[in-house]
Order: C-alpha cells, then structure tokens, then sequence
C-alpha cells in the first residue's frame, strides 16, 4: 500500500524558559501540562478555582514535582502577572479572568495548542459528538498493526501534552469541542469528524456555535491534509463546501450519481477508494466487536485514515479484532436469571444512547437519566416509548423524559440506580436485556460516568441468582 503519512519534523516550539506561566486547572491536564511546562524552564503557577479541600490529591502531586499551586482562585491577581496561562478543557474560555487576561495582552491557550507546539509527529486528530473515543483507538490499533510507531492520546484519558515528544511516528489524539475552543495553530495532517449532534449546549449556548467549534478542527490545514467527514450526519455534511481542503467522504450509502464517498459500506464490506485509486475491501462487519451503523461508520472514517498511511486490509483486520470498546461501553455485566445487564454508561447525550439501544436484539428495558446540558429530551422519548419495554428513570432529567414519554410504556421513577437496578430485573424475563443507557451527564448523583456505571454493575451482581 502507498502511505501519505508524513514524516517526523521539527515541530514550531514556543519560548516557554524563565516565562510566567499560569495553568488554569488542576485536573489531568493540568497535572501534565505543570510537568511539562516545568522541564522547559518555565515558571509555573497551577491555580483551580475549587477549595483546597477538594484538591488535596493533585496538590501533593504539584508540590512533590516542587510546582507552585494555588487554589480557591477569586482574583486575577492571584495568578501573579503571568506572561502565558494555559487552560484544561473544562475551563470556560469566556472566563471572566481570562477575559481581563486578553485585555491585558496575555496570550491563552489550551493544553492541545501547547502540546502541538512541541509535537514533530503527524497528527490524526478525531472528533465528534459521539464515537470518537472508538474511533481513535479503532484507528491506532490499525497504525499499530501496520508497525507504526502510534500514540493514543488527548480527550480520551492521557492528555496530548504528556506524549508528544516521543519517538513517534503518528500520534492519533481524541480532541473534543472544549478543546477545540482554544486552538490557534493547531495542525492535524488529518481530522476525522464523525457526527455533531446537540450536545453541552450550556457550555457552547447554541447549537450552531456548538458546530462553529467542531469546525475549527480543519481551520489549520492545508493542501497535502486529509479532511474526512461521515456525510451521514447532516450537520457534518452541511460542512463539506465550507473547508480548506476538499473533504474526503464516508457514508454507509454506496456511491451514485450524486455523492462519491472515500468510504462505504457494500453488503458487509466496508470499502475504502481514496483519490486516483481503486476500490478495495479493507474488512467485514463481522470483524467489527460491537453491532451497529453508527460502529461501521466509526470503523469507516478510520479506516479511511489507516489506508492513507498504508495499512493494508490484513492490518486494518488486525486491528479492529484486537480492539476492545472502552470501560462503560456496551459492556455486558452479567446474566441473571436469562436476563442480560449492559452498561452503557458511556452514552451521554441522546443520539449515543439511541444508537446503542438500538443495536440490542430481542426486548430491552432501559435505565435512563441525569443531568440534560440543555439538551432537548424529546426525540430520546420518542425513541423510548418506541423500543423500550419499560423505562426507570434516575437523575435531574427523569421527569423531563418521563413527561416526553407520556404513559406510551411503563416508567419508574427510582431515586437511586440499585432502585432502578432492581426494579428492572423484577419485570424483565429471560432473553430481555437492560441496559444503562443515560443519554445525559452524570454529575448530579455521580463523580463522573465511571462512577455510576460502577454502581450499575454493583447493584447488578447484588441481585439475586
């Protein structure tokens, strides 16, 4: 196979020796960027708005590295006159702070934007409302198939900034909306982007703005770069005529007159035809761990990618059979008394969560519920009193969706997930399947999705045999 995969150069660097530079945040990113920031000579000050009694763990780590930190952050000067500040995800870019940094002329970034600067490898950067976790991993296990020296990082759990400057040659990095918001010469050699969905409409405000920001992934390229979008996503294909490059397409549609795609599905080939090339079938669907159409476009779009870099269908094969979803995703937890329990609890916006329940043979009760972000609850409703046998709703969102369901099936309310856990098992039968499947965030009752897909497998195994 002929690779379009660059080689390693010499990456833009950014003075950082002897500069004051302020890290916004004291979560992963925040961590890593401290070390990072650290090693080349800067002077570093870690702040985070939360109390310190929240943060007692990431500031040991911050004075066993002899980092400076500060938290319970109200004021601008408490970041000391920085030169530089460098943001984590979570931190709003409209930040009041931030705002008075710029007035002053202080340059902020993101973690991402910093972890370019230093980056000599290409990189393949993934995003998307939802799939692109799998998507990245589907992609670097195809790269490492194929014997590429390949990272996996950013979004997904290992942030950018603490990998970068390996000996690699790709670094595939999953990049979300938040992250996006802070870029400025951030340059993929290629960008996947797999659906744009409405999503943290209370960070972005609409859901155009929220489009505008995962546009801003192809902003820096060039010719020579790969564009790849999953045209089966009408915002994403709303985007095909609006890039630096032209776009290479995927959609699950055979090619015809009026849409030629870089990647489709035939039968259960999924075939891939770049530029001046040939068609060619690079896997099956049987190849693939989990079932579903939004898991074959995933699979397409990297594939897509892994073909531009050489991989050959038998490395393409490899990878995506050595691939493993992520913890909380589609994971079955057990069967008990024929009944089968999933969690789901990955999914945590509505198009997730209706994709995976809709990729459950057989009858299917579903936990559901959370915190919304804005998100208009209704279709998920729809959908529902559609598909589901039965409904048990937790969370701040459960009388929202239980009004959008309006007595079309059984709901119960549940004040805690063991309470939804057990009333499920009550009314399933042997050959039904439960599955945790939000479609909202977590932090109303939860530390995150990890924490509640937990209590979810907890309350499973405590069931009766």
């Amino acid at each position: 196979m002929i690779s379009h995969l660059p080689s390693p150069t010499t990456p833009p660097g950014m003075a950082l020796q002897d500069r004051r530079v302020a890290f916004f945040g004291m979560g992963k990113s925040g961590l890593a960027g401290a070390e990072f920031l650290q090693a080349h000579g800067a002077q570093v000050l870690v702040v985070d708005e939360r109390p310190k009694a929240e943060l007692e763990e990431a500031l040991a780590r911050l004075e066993a590295l002899g980092v400076r930190a500060r938290a319970g952050l109200k004021t601008y000067e408490q970041l000391d006159d920085p030169d530089l500040i460098v943001i984590s995800p979570g931190v709003p870019v409209d930040h009041k702070l931030l705002a008075q940094a710029r007035r002053d002329g202080v340059p902020v970034i993101g973690e991402v934007e910093l972890a370019f600067r230093f980056c000599a490898a290409p990189i393949v950067a993934v995003a998307g409302t939802n799939g692109k976790g799998s998507s990245t991993t589907m992609l670097g296990n195809m790269l490492s198939a194929a014997g590429l020296r390949c990272v996996v990082a950013g979004n997904i759990g290992t942030p950018l900034v603490s990998v970068v400057e390996g000996d690699w040659q790709v670094v595939v990095a999953e990049i979300s909306s938040f992250q996006l918001e802070t870029i400025v010469d951030f340059h993929p050699w290629a960008a996947i982007l797999l659906n744009v969905t409405p999503d943290h409409l209370v960070r972005h405000g609409t859901f155009t703005e929220y489009v505008a920001a995962k546009q801003r992934l192809f902003m820096n390229q060039r010719e020579g770069d790969l564009a790849v979008l999953n045209v089966d996503n009408e915002a994403v294909a709303d985007l095909a005529g609006k890039l630096p490059v032209p776009p290479l397409t995927v959609s699950l549609t055979p090619p015809n007159a009026g849409l030629a795609p870089a990647a489709w599905l035939q039968g259960d080939e999924l075939i891939v035809q770049l530029p001046d090339t040939t068609p060619s079938a690079v896997c099956r669907v049987g190849d693939l761990p989990l079932p579903g159409e939004h898991m074959i476009g995933n699979a397409l779009c990297a594939a897509v990618v892994a073909v531009a870099a050489g991989c050959t269908p038998e490395q393409i094969q490899a990878g995506l059979r050595s691939w493993a979803p992520a913890a909380h995703q589609m994971s079955e937890v057990a069967v008990v008394g024929g009944v089968r329990f999933i969690d789901d609890s990955k999914a945590t916006n509505v198009d997730s969560a209706m994709a995976d329940v809709a990729s459950v043979s057989g009858p299917v009760y579903v936990v559901a519920g959370g915190q919304t972000k804005g998100a208009d609850m209704q279709p998920f409703a729809d959908f529902l009193a559609g598909r589901a046998r039965g409904v048990f709703l937790i969370g701040e969102g459960a009388f929202e969706i239980a009004a959008g369901i309006g007595g079309r099936i059984e709901v119960v309310m549940a004040d805690e997930i063991e309470t939804a856990v057990r009333e499920a098992q009550r009314v399933a039968s042997p050959g039904d399947t439960v599955i945790l499947a939000p479609a909202c965030a977590s932090f109303d009752q939860f530390s995150g999705q990890a924490e509640r897909g937990d209590r979810f497998a907890a309350a499973v195994k405590a069931l009766p045999q």
